[in-house]
């Protein structure tokens, strides 16, 4: 940890401070925590939502969620990197991926100090873990690419229609990408690619669920798709998508709708049904999303602020 202007600064939030305005304590089955106030580049939180970590102020920097406390930070050798997964890495659980231009970094302090894995990939735009290494999306000049880099160091490179970060997502036990597209979301692995059943801008892997949800942003529809493109569900909802993202291991998708007054409001739609089986009503709909593995813990991601909730969803 090294200390900077630039860097994270220790911040305690005594008062629980609401999305905009006062919020209550506890609202059904989402319970506010607390409030990082900080703007972030990228955010994810560890397994049991105690913790965390963010790209923050040119930097990096570990936070907790009980009081929205930043605990440290970690200098790169470049600055302004986009935290994009965490995951199982040869460095140990809960290993944090960094993406900058040309670089994938990974981050891991299982052990009190850190460890770091930093490959040059170039043209690199996002990455995600899988369970042999690292798949990265790679926008060239005049192409786009999926890469697979096993902890070896081999690479298998699979040319792509699409190149937005945004739109990419990878289960993490097989390796297989998914891409949006307005046409078609492409499924694709080291073998190729096929196309799957329905359209969309924004993907979110599910592996509770075992599905890939998908959505257009600002459009009012979620759908599931199975690992082989077939429509598992589709379901309308009562706004227009801004975020989506798995539920930890609730098995639904978490998706940031706002409302036609300008409000947001958070659904959680059933993995396998598409069913609506919990909602959470805010001032303003989060430009991010984050939950932790076990389901019990999501963080809303505002512009100049990250507000943690506790999760009671059975």
């Amino acid at each position: 940890m090294t200390p900077s202007s630039r860097h994270c600064t220790l911040t305690l939030v005594a008062l629980v401070v609401a999305i905009s305005g006062c919020q209550p304590e506890f609202d059904g089955e989402f319970r506010h925590r607390s409030v990082l106030e900080r703007s972030t580049n990228g955010l994810v939180l560890h397994d049991d939502g105690g913790a965390g970590h963010a790209g923050m102020m040119g930097s990096n920097c570990p936070f907790e969620t009980d009081f929205g406390l930043v605990t440290g930070d970690y200098d790169l050798p470049d600055e302004d990197e986009e935290v994009q997964d965490i995951g199982s890495h040869v460095l140990g659980s809960n290993s944090i991926l960094l993406v900058q231009p040309n670089t994938i970094n990974v981050l891991n302090k299982m052990t009190g100090e850190y460890a770091t894995d930093i490959m040059h990939v170039p043209d690199a735009v996002a990455g995600r873990f899988f369970d042999e290494g690292i798949v990265a999306l790679l926008r060239g000049d005049d192409s786009c690419m999926v890469d697979w880099i096993d902890d070896d160091g081999n690479e298998t490179t699979i040319e792509t229609g699409d190149c937005s970060p945004g739109s990419f997502d990878v289960d993490p036990q097989t390796g297989t990408a998914y891409l949006g597209g307005p046409v078609a979301v492409e499924i694709v692995t080291p073998a190729g690619s096929i196309d799957a059943e329905v359209s969309g801008d924004l993907v979110a892997w599910d592996p509770s669920a075992e599905v890939t949800y998908v959505a257009t942003l600002d459009g009012d529809l979620v759908e599931a798709i199975e690992p082989d493109g077939t429509l598992r569900w589709s379901t309308a909802v009562p706004g227009i998508v801004k975020v989506l993202a798995p539920a930890g291991n609730k098995g639904a998708a978490a998706v940031m709708l706002e409302q036609r007054d300008g409000g947001g409001l958070l659904v959680y739609l059933d993995g396998w049904t598409g069913d609506q089986i919990s909602k959470l009503e805010t001032p303003s709909a989060a430009k991010g999303l984050a939950v932790s593995a076990n389901g019990g813990n999501i963080a809303m991601i505002l512009n100049d602020q990250t507000h943690f909730y506790g999760v009671y969803v059975k």
